[in-house]
């Protein structure tokens, strides 16, 4: 909300439209991580105070929400001039960089997004509310003097610096309930799908050199998407075996007449 309310002040309507636009788009991201946790969450409550378990929790969900957040938020930042051209029209040409920052943001904050349920199901909400006032202090002390002298570029890497406080502090939280957990390989694990199929397609444009028309966007977002898929079945086709058998119904044991 202060976003909108200063990039309207700054920008006029049209600063804070784009404001808003991207904040949209990239929430998109957001909706599998949602839905996992939320499903999870009782599960979570119930091993709260068995840090194996818990761990196994965190570290999976994560992984499942990744697979959707950064495949999407990565997909944003390389399609975002093709979304501008052929759907939002000429009028979105300044969101370009923010639109671009704003997915890159959004797939990196993904990594450990749910970590405050971990910590709510065992009643400690004050890292919650310390990563958040953290977060809060970034927007105001960056992002929005940024707005202000750089206008939208500058906003975006104002909200770049939020996202970096706001992961340090969430990491630093999560390293201290799980000492175990290795930030670099989770990190690391959550990319490694969306390497190949990024760099497929910005190998592409290097070799082609083609013009951005609707054809040329439709078949690289073709290819990113089939390599995106076939690279998740290759790192997570253990868990995602764990997952299906998890939805398959239980067999029915059969019971004789007495």
């Amino acid at each position: 909300q202060l976003s909108i309310i200063f990039g309207e002040r700054e920008l006029g309507l049209a600063g804070a439209g784009a404001i808003g636009l991207a904040a949209i788009i990239t929430q998109w991201t957001d909706r599998a991580d949602a839905v996992i946790t939320q499903a999870m969450y009782p599960a979570i409550c119930r091993v709260a105070e068995q840090r194996d378990l818990l761990f196994e929790a965190f570290a999976k969900s994560n992984r499942l929400a990744l697979m959707w957040g950064v495949p999407f938020g990565v997909g944003l930042s390389l399609f975002a001039g093709d979304l501008i051209d052929h759907v939002l029209g000429s009028g979105w040409d300044d969101t370009l960089v923010l639109l671009q920052v704003f997915g890159l943001i959004a797939a990196v904050n993904h990594i450990g997004f749910n970590w405050s349920a971990f910590f709510r199901a065992r009643g400690e909400t004050r890292p919650i509310a310390i990563v958040n006032v953290l977060a809060l202090t970034a927007f105001v002390v960056a992002a929005l003097p940024l707005l202000v002298s750089n206008g939208l570029g500058g906003f975006a890497a104002g909200m770049a610096i939020m996202t970096a406080v706001s992961l340090t502090a969430r990491f630093y939280y999560l390293g201290r309930l799980f000492p175990n957990i290795e930030i670099a390989r989770h990190v690391f694990r959550a990319i490694a799908p969306t390497l190949p199929a990024a760099g497929a397609v910005l190998a592409l444009r290097l070799a082609l050199d083609a013009e951005r028309t609707l054809e040329v966007a439709l078949a690289e977002i073709a290819v990113y998407v089939l390599i995106t898929v076939v690279a998740t079945l290759v790192f997570e086709r253990r868990l995602l075996r764990e997952v299906v058998s998890y939805l398959r119904p239980a067999p029915q044991l059969e019971t004789g007449t007495p």
